[in-house]
């Protein structure tokens, strides 16, 4: 995962462990989604290299490798399932 782009879908406590957890593998972006404003300043001092909300239009961003959903909301999840790559030749 050195090379790959990581994204955490929410920021409450599960979430802002999830960066600190990431960032030793030193994947090249490492971003936080996030409902609140509170939640997303706070997320900065874990590890991700920027946080967006969740509602933004730039929240489906195309060059991630790898989601980390931990917030248990349907917004979360279909974030989360927009971007989902296919892993080739079928799942692990």
């Amino acid at each position: 995962m050195p090379a790959g782009s990581v994204r955490v879908v929410g920021l409450a406590s599960p979430g802002l462990i999830a960066p600190s957890l990431l960032r030793p593998r030193a994947p090249r972006r490492l971003i936080g989604f996030g409902l609140r404003a509170d939640e997303l300043d706070r997320a900065m001092a874990f590890g991700p290299n920027r946080t967006i909300s969740v509602t933004a239009a730039d929240a489906v961003p195309s060059y991630l490798d790898l989601d980390v959903v931990t917030a248990a909301s349907e917004l979360a999840l279909a974030l989360a399932t927009q971007t989902a790559r296919e892993w080739p030749g079928g799942a692990p």
